[in-house]
């Protein structure tokens, strides 16, 4: 069961290829800070172990921070685990494993049962057998695939690989302490109207709980949706 105390750094390949995806996307604004800070809601998260009946390791939970367009594609969201389990029994997705987010026909998952985390990409309408491979494998995999060739900055690659060397990555867990409440309807692209729920304290990267109705309870950055009211 998670508490709000959780707090892990990530090391060897895993923080540096959480890192190279920050570079990949945010060019010359993610080396403005030597720290980065991934944080999940800790309700959310101990609601998922429950209802998973699993432990979510840190490599994992930096997947739902939502804080990477990139991993955006993949729906990822903690909230929506337990319903995502049932989708994907439904659509061929073995029962040994645990979907965490799809993209299409294509779902990301783990195996619960491996010694270390491990993901799983299965695609019920593909005859392709994927290996399970190391979070950090996985990060590198979308980085080259989404983000190869994307314009990118001005700052020369010692610089970066500077900032790779010395940079932190810190999985962060937090309790929400203000109950639910309306503040203002958005819209999204996808999951189409909502209302804001609880928002974190203003910046660039704000988190807004979102109550999609039908589309479920989402945390996103806020901007990802469009204020409408």
């Amino acid at each position: 069961m998670a508490d709000s105390s959780r707090s892990n750094r990530l090391t060897g390949p895993l923080r540096r290829a959480y890192l190279s995806l920050v570079a990949a996307e945010r060019g010359g604004q993610a080396l403005s800070s030597r720290r980065i800070v991934v944080t999940v809601d800790a309700a959310a998260v101990a609601r998922a172990e429950q209802d998973l009946g699993v432990p979510l390791d840190p490599s994992l939970l930096v997947l739902f921070s939502g804080d990477l367009d990139v991993l955006g594609i993949y729906d990822f969201d903690l909230t929506q685990l337990a319903s995502l389990r049932e989708e994907g029994q439904e659509a061929g997705v073995p029962t040994n494993l645990v979907p965490l987010g799809r993209d299409g026909t294509t779902w990301i998952c783990t195996d619960p049962s491996a010694k270390k985390p491990r993901i799983v990409v299965h695609d019920p309408e593909s005859d392709l057998d994927r290996k399970p491979m190391p979070v950090a494998d996985w990060l590198e995999e979308i980085t080259e695939q989404h983000l190869h060739g994307q314009e990118q900055s001005e700052i020369d690659q010692q610089t970066i690989d500077d900032w790779l060397e010395a940079a932190t990555v810190e999985v962060r867990i937090t309790a929400t302490t203000r109950g639910p409440q309306n503040l203002y309807r958005v819209r999204h692209p996808k999951f189409g109207e909502g209302t804001v729920r609880r928002q974190e304290p203003t910046g660039d990267d704000q988190k807004l709980e979102i109550d999609f109705g039908a589309g479920g309870v989402r945390i996103l950055l806020a901007r990802f949706v469009e204020r409408i009211s």
